[in-house]
């Protein structure tokens, strides 16, 4: 029998492994990258994955085309025209319900990319606070061993050290979380990087007003519950006067009618009352944002003095540097409420637009959010 040629064996022992390493080492490689996912994304383009997501935005869209289509069936086959006249309304009212749907999806969607900001910010001021925390304690436990201190002092910085580790827990879980709950709202991949490329903060404008009366004006023509409530009472009183002769409605119907006619008007008063208290406090709510900011502002500046007052301090021996480090993660969370205060402002502002009517979703695409 003759030998097999070695280089034919090394080759066929090889094989397999060339095979499953694939050209390059492609194989290999593509774990490392799959892992390390990362997600670059605007507000403009959360709030359209918000909407994409949202069942309720797909429930609105069903029922309005239902009821658009009903509202066509019924004008093809000639119903009466009060039959006609209710599912018109009904179609009209579904398609403000569906914008009204779609700036609800809007504004969790911002709420959502906020709330990550936000929630990145603290993770980040937490670690720094630990930071702090820790530093201070070494140099207490020196001194403590130099004599300069009691054990009491040293334990009530172990104890802060403790609490301050324990927030940066809870800090990056939320953080977490955020993160999750984001991806999981666009329908999406869960990434554990996110960069959000929107500063929001940037959005807000304290000198922003609006009119009472004009925005109430604007939130009943926007309003799906409103105008339902304004068409019913119409179509009610319509309804009423026509049964009023006796020689083509029963007196039960007429009863009927009336009480119909009654209870239509009084949802009207309490659907024009519930929005007028929502313009008014929503606007109250506005203002009080914009105060919040100002006195925000105004913290922001005192402790950047302060700042300025510990480092010549610090200059000349008269603070530790863990005290120095102390006052510039105040004033770095100083700003941070800063940012927050805006981001809230802008919230409200487009709260407000949503109901008056402006498509939230429309809005941030124009302003070149995309």
């Amino acid at each position: 029998m003759k030998s097999r040629n070695p280089w034919m064996l090394i080759v066929l022992l090889l094989l397999p492994l060339l095979v499953l390493r694939g050209p390059g080492d492609a194989a290999f490689a593509a774990a490392p990258a799959s892992a390390a996912r990362r997600l670059e994304i605007s507000l403009a383009q959360c709030v359209e994955g918000y909407i994409a997501g949202s069942d309720a935005v797909r429930t609105a869209e069903k029922k309005a085309a239902d009821s658009a289509e009903a509202h066509k069936r019924a004008v093809a086959e000639k119903k009466a025209a009060l039959s006609l006249a209710e599912l018109k309304i009904s179609a009209e009212a579904a398609e403000l319900a569906l914008a009204e749907a779609r700036n609800n999806a809007s504004l969790l969607g911002v709420q959502a990319y906020i709330g990550l900001a936000q929630a990145a910010r603290d993770a980040e001021s937490k670690h720094a606070s630990l930071a702090v925390a820790e530093e201070k304690l070494r140099v207490l436990r020196l001194r403590h061993q130099a004599g300069l201190i009691t054990s009491d002092t040293v334990l009530q910085q172990e104890n802060a050290y403790l609490s301050a580790k324990d927030a940066v827990i809870r800090a990056d879980d939320s953080l977490r979380q955020a993160k999750d709950d984001l991806c999981r709202a666009m329908a999406v991949d869960l990434y554990e990087e996110i960069i959000l490329t929107t500063d929001v903060a940037s959005l807000a404008d304290e000198t922003v007003t609006y009119d009472v009366a004009e925005c109430t004006v604007l939130a009943r023509a926007a309003s799906s519950s409103y105008f339902s409530a304004v068409k019913s009472e119409e179509l009610a009183g319509q309804k009423y006067e026509a049964l009023q002769d006796p020689m083509i409605a029963a007196k039960a119907e007429r009863a009927s009618a009336e009480e119909a006619l009654r209870d239509a008007a009084e949802k009207l008063s309490n659907a024009e009352k519930s929005l007028n208290d929502s313009v008014a406090n929503a606007l109250t709510q506005l203002d009080s944002l914009i105060r919040s900011l100002r006195m925000q502002v105004l913290s922001a500046q005192l402790a950047d003095a302060n700042l300025d007052v510990a480092r010549i301090k610090f200059g000349y021996g008269e603070m530790l540097q863990y005290e120095l480090d102390s006052e510039v993660n105040s004033v770095d969370q100083a700003h941070v409420r800063v940012t927050k205060a805006k981001e809230d402002l802008y919230v409200q502002v487009l709260k407000i637009e949503s109901m008056i009517g402006r498509d939230v979703a429309d809005m941030l695409s124009q302003a070149g959010l995309k």
